[in-house]
């Protein structure tokens, strides 16, 4: 699984684990973590599926939801999940060359600010300074940046225009300083041309992605593609693949080859449920697949790390 690196608010999740819920179609609403959801009538109108699973019956729609028992078992880790549940349906294209399945998304709160919301370039700056300040005294074995200038002094004089290769050599990777370096700078002038052009770059990164519309955003969140089309983009007449996302974020639609069998692997379509790591940069806890039919037929399965069910229905490590 892939991590997509973004500074946000720090969490942790060890992993975690879905329930699927097969739904009969109708008026009803998405299942609850622990149970049946129910039709116009009041009548049961979905079925509950556990995570692991190779897949479940095709269906009319399907909904995926995290359990509220697993949230109680990961406590405050529970917090780092983005998306509360994936509501699965196929959407009607013309023609049999093309298959299309819409993804309702219910965010967990902040959830959506998490995967396509503002970043502060403030904040971006002063993190993009702290790393830089720890990296010059890693990379010179010292305890203050009046320490690693007089080093900085000390390769000046030896190296000349060698400066950069011999700052790399150290550990300063990338070595800005290297590139900034004109004839006559000191080694504390240089240091603080270091640090600054780390801020400016995270501060400039930070507002590229905050003006970066949602739609290029969610699609790699999700790691549907590296990046999505507004919804008013898909032309349902004629359909191009791709990940089409409406402004707001709650829905996804992909278009893409029709299955000729719900559990055709090779026409499974993969997605991975966002959460975020303990750095706060977003990354995954499970993956699911999804196949789509010309009669709107969807099948959905998934995998899981680290937490399984035990013989008691209890969550475990697994």
């Amino acid at each position: 699984m892939r991590t997509t690196t973004r500074t946000l608010a720090t969490a942790t999740v060890g992993a975690a684990a879905l329930l699927v819920a097969a739904c009969s179609g109708g008026d009803g609403g998405p299942p609850s973590a622990d149970g049946a959801g129910t039709d116009a009538h009041g009548r049961a109108a979905s079925t509950v599926f556990d995570f692991p699973l190779d897949g479940i019956e095709p269906a009319t729609d399907v909904t995926v939801v995290v359990p509220d028992d697993l949230r109680e078992e990961l406590g405050v880790q529970a917090g780092a999940i983005l998306v509360d549940s994936i509501h699965v349906t196929a959407h009607d294209l013309d023609g049999p060359d093309h298959c299309a399945a819409d993804l309702a998304i219910t965010y967990a709160d902040g959830g959506l600010e998490a995967i396509a919301g503002p970043v502060d370039a403030e904040a971006a700056a002063e993190e993009a300074r702290d790393f830089a300040e720890h990296e010059l005294l890693s990379a010179f074995d010292v305890s203050s940046l009046d320490e690693a200038a007089a080093r900085v002094d000390d390769l000046i004089e030896q190296e000349g225009t060698g400066l950069r290769s011999q700052l790399v050599h150290i550990g300063l990777v990338g070595s800005d300083m290297g590139d900034l370096y004109e004839e006559g700078d000191t080694g504390a002038e240089l240091v603080a041309k270091g640090i600054s052009s780390a801020e400016e770059s995270a501060a400039e990164h930070a507002r590229k992605v905050t003006a970066t519309p949602v739609a290029e955003r969610i699609a790699p969140a999700l790691d549907l593609a590296e990046t999505g089309a507004p919804a008013s983009e898909l032309d349902d007449a004629a359909p191009e693949d791709g990940v089409y996302v409406t402004d707001d974020g709650s829905t996804v639609t992909v278009v893409g080859d029709c299955a000729a069998d719900p559990f055709d692997p090779d026409e499974a379509v993969e997605l991975e449920i966002p959460a975020t790591d303990d750095d706060g940069d977003l990354t995954s806890f499970a993956e699911v697949r999804f196949t789509t039919m010309t009669d709107g037929t969807v099948w959905v399965g998934g995998s899981v790390d680290d937490y399984i069910r035990d013989a008691n229905g209890d969550w475990i490590s697994d």
